[in-house]
């Protein structure tokens, strides 16, 4: 966005800002003065003061006087906290306890104010699940809550359940759960799909699955174990587990039962595959993700993983 300053017409740069930011991060002075943060970024004393002004503006800093003839610049006392994570920016805000992750880190607190302001208004999981959604899976999974009760509350045959806190697990049912004010650590959905649903929101199309494993056209619709996301700080408490569990449990109801898993370095998803016993039937590579944005990767990256494909109980249908 342009910013008038004297002659100047300044567009404000993200990476300035930033970079502005870094150097009151790492300063020991409680107020520092234009001229010693544009000294410091090496950049024209104009462009500088428009960002420091942008800043101010959306409560990243605060003007201060330094002396009868000076103003300075400083930083308010921070609820969040946050850093660079896998070519993104991730947040986390200590007193609400959401978290969002974002190219970088003004993308990152612009999205925080909005998961914050959600939740102000009253919709309390609802912010959670979009925050989580963001830090674990990547930007635009979900797009709004209303994307969230369409997608996965509405429809009988798609689900998602949520870890609360010191509760367990819970399936949200109705639009109403999610103004509950609770704090949830994770979450898990699962859907049933046709062949063309499948396609549409899996990252490996139903006719490249079928044509690299042993999945026929009569196994569809199949039931689907889309994904499960942990709030960062809470990974490696056996939250994943559980969710997964009750996600599963419904979906062996009806098999076979599928899901399609990032294999990444650190092995958690096909452990966890595993834990179940769940069969590998085939890996893809060089996967068309469509417009979405690969978590292990980074955000502006093409994405270099590997997936493969996971079934429970496809002998039983063969049988």
């Amino acid at each position: 966005m342009p910013e008038e300053t004297g002659d100047h017409e300044v567009v404000v740069e993200p990476e300035l800002e930033d970079a502005i930011l870094d150097v009151f991060d790492e300063s020991t002075e409680a107020a520092l003065s234009t001229r010693t943060v544009t000294e410091a970024v090496d950049e024209e004393e104009a462009v500088v003061s428009a960002h420091l002004d942008s800043l101010a503006e959306r409560g990243e800093l605060e003007k201060v006087e330094l002396g009868d003839e000076y103003v300075g610049w400083e930083r308010p006392i921070e609820t969040f906290v946050g850093h660079a994570h896998e070519g993104s920016y991730r947040i986390t805000d200590r007193k609400t306890g959401l978290v969002t992750r974002a190219g970088d880190r003004t993308a990152a607190l612009r999205n925080l104010a909005d998961r914050i302001e959600l939740l102000e208004d009253g919709s309390h999981i609802g912010a959670q699940i979009l925050g989580i959604s963001e830090a674990s899976l990547g930007p635009g999974y979900f797009e709004s809550v209303e994307d969230v009760l369409e997608s996965y509350v509405r429809p009988d045959d798609r689900h998602i359940y949520v870890y609360v806190e010191d509760d367990g697990v819970d399936e949200i049912e109705t639009a109403a759960q999610l103004t509950r004010e609770q704090t949830i650590l994770g979450f898990t959905v699962t859907a049933v799909f046709d062949q063309a649903s499948f396609s549409d929101v899996m990252v490996v199309s139903a006719e490249r699955a079928m044509a690299d494993s042993d999945l026929e056209p009569e196994h569809f619709p199949v039931g689907v174990f889309k994904a499960t996301a942990v709030h960062p700080e809470h990974q490696q408490e056996g939250i994943g587990t559980a969710l997964a569990s009750h996600g599963l449990a419904y979906l062996a109801e009806t098999p076979p039962v599928l899901t399609v898993l990032w294999l990444r370095d650190d092995g958690a998803t096909k452990s966890l595959a595993a834990k179940f016993g769940g069969e590998e039937l085939a890996r893809f590579e060089d996967v068309d993700l469509s417009g979405r944005q690969c978590p292990q990767c980074g955000f502006d990256s093409d994405c270099s993983c590997t997936f493969a494909l996971y079934s429970w109980g496809l002998d039983e249908v063969e049988d």
